[in-house]
């Protein structure tokens, strides 16, 4: 299969009565990838550690990284989720690098990395990952920003990432998935199916991560946030309610202190040379702090400090009072108890 295969097939169905065509499905070639999807390898020694059954083929990886189910069908790390491609996944235990040094890339071409992602459900705190491009010249790349992966649990599918489109530096760069456990504990990252696909030169922009409505507080801070794929550059034009937001063109958007005036609709219009896209509109609620709503008790954290007793002289009445924490007076009105 060669990258000129790539695009899509339909099919054309007819007989003696008439003719049908189907949808349209596409097919997309990536770049050569050794072991892309971990089925090189049988590991047989249990738990499936790199450190007990060798290296995995094409990658470079830790000890503490390896290849499940093993040999006899056991899966301690893929204990849920149903495997993307083949029948093994890799999982990484250690804190470190997953990497591959990918070859024959057109330096100055745009690519973006896909993958599939999952985490072992008896992990007691989050395993991150990002992935990163390095041409071991300039700077490494973060293609996928450090994020928590989370367990897609019984036979639910893994979860697909595509990350931003870079432009390669080089025509051989290392491919990297960096597992991190911030918050401590025994975790352990997920993935298969690797591919790193070319974008088609002039390519226009298309939305894949829509920027997300927000709830916050006058005087907090509120980030927007979008992520396009197309052919590099990008550039970007925030609005509000369809008005252009002077200086706002990053791909980030972020009001450092919100006021009520603040409250909309945010959108963004992303551009490269062969065309734009503009973003779905993400609502931005502000609400104001109320200390002590006219004495009830609610207060801004939306808790209502009041606790109920029984006053068990005939006749049996319910009165509310406030929490020893609450500097809020008994609420006076009496209630007959039922039952």
């Amino acid at each position: 299969m060669a990258s000129g295969d790539a695009g899509g097939y339909d099919v054309v169905l007819t007989n003696p009565s008439g003719s049908i065509t189907s949808l349209v499905a596409t097919l997309t070639v990536g770049v050569a990838l050794v072991n892309p999807s971990f089925e090189a390898d049988t590991f047989s020694v249990y738990p499936g550690y790199v450190s007990g059954n060798g290296p995995i083929t094409g990658w470079n990886a830790l000890g503490g990284h390896g290849i499940n189910p093993i040999l006899d069908g056991r899966s301690p790390f893929a204990d849920n989720g149903t495997i993307p491609d083949g029948k093994q996944v890799a999982f990484m235990q250690d804190v470190g690098a997953l990497s591959q040094t990918i070859s024959n890339l057109t330096a100055g071409a745009d690519y973006y990395a896909q993958y599939f992602e999952n985490k072992r459900t008896s992990d007691g705190s989050p395993a991150f990952l990002a992935v990163t491009i390095d041409d071991g010249v300039n700077p490494t790349l973060t293609i996928v920003p450090a994020h928590s992966v989370p367990s897609v649990g019984d036979s639910n599918p893994y979860i697909r990432v595509t990350s931003d489109t870079f432009t390669a530096s080089a025509t051989s760069l290392t491919l990297s998935f960096v597992k991190s456990s911030p918050q401590g504990g025994d975790t352990t990252a997920l993935i298969d199916n690797v591919c790193v696909i070319p974008v088609p030169p002039n390519t226009p922009p298309t939305i894949l991560q829509q920027p997300q409505p927000l709830i916050v507080e006058s005087g907090d801070s509120a980030s927007f946030t979008v992520q396009a794929q197309g052919s590099l550059p990008f550039s970007y034009q925030w609005r509000k309610d369809g008005n252009n937001i002077n200086g706002a063109t990053d791909r980030t958007f972020t009001i450092g202190v919100v006021q009520k005036a603040d409250e909309g609709d945010y959108s963004v219009v992303v551009s490269n040379g062969a065309g734009k896209a503009t973003s779905a509109n993400a609502h931005l609620a502000v609400f104001e702090p109320i200390p002590d709503l006219f004495n009830t008790g609610l207060d801004n954290g939306r808790v209502a400090a009041w606790s109920i007793r029984t006053i068990k002289s005939p006749p049996t009445r319910i009165r509310l009072f406030p929490t020893p924490s609450s500097k809020t007076r008994p609420f006076s009105p009496l209630w007959p108890a039922r039952g």
